[in-house]
């Protein structure tokens, strides 16, 4: 008897979790719990990274349609990453210069110690800030180590900003260069490598995809860090990692930038165009051999995921490469020994496919 009414009160209380356990899971986590710096922080990763984690949080963004709010943004978010840039440039550059390709205004980097025999070839750079902000003169940062380490060119676009021009704007002037690149023979396709870094690494398989409709020849590698596939509230991470993830929460730094990328026409977030991800599979068939870069606390961790895998079923030679502890393009914190890491795969992912000189040290 004694057996029986413990067997009874282990499922009663069995019982009595199953049932309480949903209404807690069901309970959305707040956006507001993106406004404080993650509660854990793993002891699996470097110093620096466990500081970072510590003191970074996701920071609101303002209404889409709010132009002299964004150009502020733009303002601070240039000054905030202005250093860093400048001494990612001076380490690793030895020239950098501006051009203008296909109407639009580029900026090119030539690492130090750069082999001859690499001269004719080059990456091609879309930077991030989810189409509101950043520039190409404040993204060294981002670019530049993986640049010298590879030995090989690094152009970058200035598409245009939301506070000035929207979809399809940004996509007809990356567009615009990579045809201005391939026109007349200045680059082959063959020595040219795509790169797009956030709101970038959307942009550039959806140009991909434009390049492949209007029968252009592809370039030889596709690079990827964190992508913005999917403008939508989409994937698991986009909601469990919420809290955790120290810059990035839909409804407060995503939904805004995505509607404002828009011009406030929710429907053009389904587009393939702007959220490339949407795409069926045929769409990635002839894409070239691709390397996604993301960390384990990105909130587009589940859309790099269903990215990679999309590329895989094409039959693309996709590369998956997850940063433990990791956040939103952690790459741009080259002090970082995770940041240094990340940029050696990137260069020995270029070497391969571009073909290049390897550096002598």
């Amino acid at each position: 008897m004694a057996k029986l009414l413990f067997q009874f009160a282990v499922l009663f209380a069995l019982l009595a979790y199953a049932c309480a356990t949903p209404t807690l899971c069901t309970k959305p986590v707040p956006p507001s719990a993106a406004l404080h710096p993650p509660c854990f922080v793993p002891d699996t990763i470097s110093p620096g990274a466990q500081a970072y984690l510590k003191t970074h949080h996701a920071t609101p963004r303002a209404p889409w349609n709010d132009k002299a709010a964004a150009k502020r943004e733009i303002a601070a978010y240039s000054a905030a990453l202005a250093p860093q840039s400048a001494a990612a440039a001076a380490q690793f550059l030895q020239d950098i210069r501006n051009e203008t390709m296909g109407g639009v205004p580029v900026t090119i980097g030539t690492p130090r110690g750069m082999k001859q025999q690499n001269a004719d070839k080059i990456i091609v750079f879309a930077h991030a800030g989810a189409f509101l902000k950043g520039s190409c003169h404040t993204m060294w940062h981002h670019t530049a180590m993986t640049a010298y380490l590879a030995g090989v060119k690094v152009l970058c676009f200035e598409y245009s900003l939301t506070s000035e021009a929207t979809f399809p704007i940004q996509l007809n002037e990356a567009l615009a260069v990579f045809k201005a690149l391939i026109s007349n023979n200045r680059y082959k396709p063959e020595n040219i490598a795509l790169w797009g870094a956030s709101a970038g690494g959307g942009l550039v398989p959806a140009l991909l995809m434009q390049a492949q409709q209007q029968k252009l020849p592809l370039p030889a590698a596709l690079l990827l860090m964190s992508p913005w596939g999917d403008m939508t509230k989409s994937g698991d991470t986009m909601t469990t990692l919420n809290g955790y993830d120290p810059m990035l929460q839909y409804e407060l730094t995503l939904q805004q930038p995505a509607m404002a990328y828009v011009n406030g026409d929710a429907k053009l977030l389904q587009d393939v165009r702007v959220s490339p991800l949407k795409a069926g599979i045929e769409a990635f068939k002839k894409f070239p051999p691709t390397l996604t870069q993301i960390g384990l606390r990105d909130s587009f961790l589940s859309q790099a995921i269903m990215m990679h895998r999309k590329l895989r079923a094409a039959g693309v030679d996709a590369s998956f490469s997850p940063w433990e502890g990791m956040w939103h393009i952690f790459q741009g914190e080259n002090q970082l020994p995770e940041a240094q890491e990340a940029h050696h795969e990137n260069a020995a992912f270029l070497v391969k496919h571009l073909k290049l000189a390897a550096r002598s040290e």
